[in-house]
């Protein structure tokens, strides 16, 4: 039985092929999608063409299949340059951001199929793991707990830092007066003290892992430069 494939572009045109060779070409209409029925699976690859009403060749996307899962490889989504999302989380005690886990075969691609539950953690950096997701709009997993199955072999970790350095002295000052955490929770550190914890700034490094799979590591940069990197200087970068 043939398989449908919806390819997605504001090009007029999209062409597919299988492995080279040519499947068809749809036009797209507006706000619309190219829609290929009763294409015959091939392992190996599938690759969409976008291209101009006159002919010409504007961009193409190739989708290769998947063996079997071997490892996982992390991302950072945030903070994510290229995203808009800043350079690095700021160390206020409330900044977060956001870990990609993919569960991958031998060359790298990811493995749709693979439901692999990964086990998110802190190695070492002032953050912590707070929550977790996968996209699945019907998994009824807990969000609260370090650990998610893959959907279509993508999960995610949501981070955040627990060190205060970054607030400006005087906030910290009176906070270090009215803290019900006694520190237990966030690190607070008092004025005059950020030398002691300058080691805890080189990074958060999360780790993720999961029995028959290599694991993973990688380092979400912070910083205590809360005037150039909070959120509304972010975006304000972002936009200009």
């Amino acid at each position: 039985m043939g398989r449908t494939i919806q390819v997605y572009t504001n090009a007029p045109v999209v062409e597919l092929f299988v492995n080279g060779n040519l499947v068809g070409s749809k036009t797209v209409h507006w706000y619309s999608w190219a829609e290929f029925t009763n294409v015959t699976f091939e392992a190996g690859s599938v690759t969409a063409v976008a291209k101009s009403a006159g002919g010409a060749s504007l961009v193409n996307h190739t989708r290769h299949t998947a063996g079997s899962a071997t490892a996982i490889v992390l991302a950072v989504d945030v903070p994510n340059v290229a995203a808009g999302t800043g350079q690095a989380l700021v160390l206020d005690g409330q900044d977060t951001g956001m870990v990609r886990a993919m569960v991958v075969d031998s060359r790298g691609t990811v493995v749709p199929s693979s439901a692999h539950a990964i086990t998110f953690s802190v190695s070492t950096g002032p953050g912590r793991i707070i929550g977790v997701g996968n996209g699945d709009p019907a998994c009824h997993e807990n969000n609260k707990i370090a650990v998610r199955s893959a959907y279509h072999g993508l999960a995610r970790a949501i981070v955040q830092v627990n060190m205060n350095s970054a607030m400006p002295a005087s906030i910290r000052h009176r906070l270090a007066q009215i803290d019900s955490e006694s520190g237990q929770y966030t690190v607070l550190v008092h004025p005059g003290d950020e030398e002691n914890y300058s080691s805890l700034s080189e990074g958060i490094v999360v780790s993720a892992s999961s029995p028959g799979l290599a694991s993973a590591n990688i380092t979400i940069p912070v910083t205590n430069d809360i005037d150039r990197q909070n959120v509304l200087a972010t975006a304000s970068s972002w936009m200009s």
